[in-house]
């Protein structure tokens, strides 16, 4: 039974000729479902291309929109919203989902610590829910690991998904 839903990130090369297009099929022959969600390497996207690109290969849904550099929205808000491809003037069927916070930015840009940064998210999810709006995050599986840099966030994130779902 699918729990979840099977997205795709693509390699930081993949915005070189076919890339793409083998990495998606490669992971749609592995797990035997179509791909329709993509969140970009390093958050590596150049407008209007990237998306342009993924509407070709089928995504419909991007979980890209969000800084590398500090925590808070780039788009300027939490709720998902069709992408405008300003050059033609033309609402597209990709679907834009604005992430707020990960956790490389808060350990290694921001400087926080476990506490810090969960505090920093308890904040941003009390704003969010005050205006109705998602929160969307992105964490990596080595930041809840054991790694002595990472120490504290596998219990804190522990807790803060008890306080949340």
């Amino acid at each position: 039974m699918q729990h979840g839903t099977i997205g795709l990130h693509p390699s930081y090369y993949s915005d070189k000729i076919g890339v793409l297009n083998e990495e998606k099929e490669i992971m749609e022959k592995i797990t035997g479902h179509d791909i329709h969600v993509s969140r970009q390497h390093y958050i590596r996207f150049s407008l209007p291309q990237t998306y342009r690109s993924l509407m070709q290969h089928h995504i419909t849904d991007d979980y890209s929109m969000g800084y590398g550099s500090h925590l808070g929205f780039r788009a300027g808000t939490g709720n998902s919203f069709f992408w405008y491809d300003i050059e033609v003037e033309r609402k597209r069927d990709l679907r834009v989902h604005p992430f707020c916070f990960m956790d490389t930015t808060a350990l290694y840009e921001e400087e926080l610590d476990a506490e810090q940064a969960f505090a920093t998210l308890n904040a941003m999810k009390e704003k969010l829910q005050q205006t109705g709006s998602c929160l969307t995050t992105i964490f990596h599986n080595f930041s809840l690991g054991t790694a002595p840099e990472w120490n504290g966030w596998s219990e804190r994130y522990a807790a803060f998904l008890k306080e949340v779902l």
